[in-house]
């Protein structure tokens, strides 16, 4: 399950603790990228180039991942690197096989958490499905030629409930929905029209009812002409306990004839 995490406006605690618990028990695999570099040999990064994390490791108060440049040379030579002369401990530099990694550049490093966040860009996790805890799907078909390629009153949408029941004496503090549209494509299309735009909102509600008009989504939607749409969203056990219904809405624009898709529900 696919998830991706803007680092600079992130909660550094949260991600972290996810992370750290993700990759020890063997549920996540984690990329991280960069965006534009100023000066890209001065701190050994590459910009707007992916890296993978093959360690999350937490020593005393020290958090840090081991990162490989998927090139095969060239590394970070910031904090905790190899040729950082003032963090590093001879302790350290055992557990964390530093001599080997300094042997030679095979684009394998190690970074601080903090320096992580500063110098890249992004995050993507991809988490193990096992760990949703329901899931659902629905194939449908949207016939929008009789539209203006867009709609602003949303009773004409496609739109799905999920109902929630929240035990007050659950430990649980939040509920975490990841939505994926999909568009399918028919067989005589080579490639989906790149001014054809697709997305879904999900909002909160202590009704069952269709949504009207879409104010206070509880993602913020940004419409794409790529064939797949995701959206994340999450749910606070106190929020769920007032409005026990989240509404998903499909939502196109300038599809004027049959769209048919494929709408996945997951929830962790």
């Amino acid at each position: 399950m696919p998830e991706k995490v803007h680092l600079k406006v992130v909660d550094r605690e949260k991600l972290w603790k996810r992370i750290w618990t993700g990759s020890n028990t063997n549920d996540c695999m984690i990329t991280i990228s960069t965006s534009d570099i100023e000066d890209e040999k001065k701190i050994g990064l590459a910009s707007n180039h992916a890296y993978a994390v093959l360690e999350v490791i937490q020593e005393g108060g020290l958090r840090i991942l081991l990162v490989k440049n998927p090139w095969g040379n060239f590394r970070w030579n910031g904090k905790f690197s190899t040729d950082d002369k003032l963090n590093w401990t001879e302790t350290l530099k055992q557990k964390l096989h530093f001599y080997d990694l300094a042997a030679r550049d095979n684009g394998i490093f190690w970074i601080d958490f903090d320096s992580m966040i500063e110098n890249f860009d992004t995050m993507d996790i991809n988490w193990n499905p096992a760990l949703l805890v329901y899931r659902n799907s629905v194939w449908d078909l949207w016939d929008c030629a009789h539209l203006s390629g867009s709609t602003s009153n949303l009773l004409l949408n496609p739109q799905y409930a999920i109902e929630f029941s929240v035990n007050p004496a659950d430990p649980m503090k939040e509920v975490i929905c990841w939505g994926i549209l999909t568009r399918i494509a028919a067989p005589e299309e080579s490639r989906w029209s790149e001014d054809r735009y697709i997305g879904m909102s999900a909002y909160e509600s202590n009704k069952l009812e269709k949504i009207t008009y879409g104010a206070n989504s509880l993602n913020e939607l940004v419409l794409t002409n790529n064939e797949h749409y995701l959206f994340k969203a999450v749910l606070s056990k106190e929020r769920l306990m007032c409005n026990k219904y989240i509404i998903i809405v499909v939502k196109q624009h300038q599809i004027k004839d049959k769209f048919p898709f494929k709408y996945f529900l997951f929830i962790l």
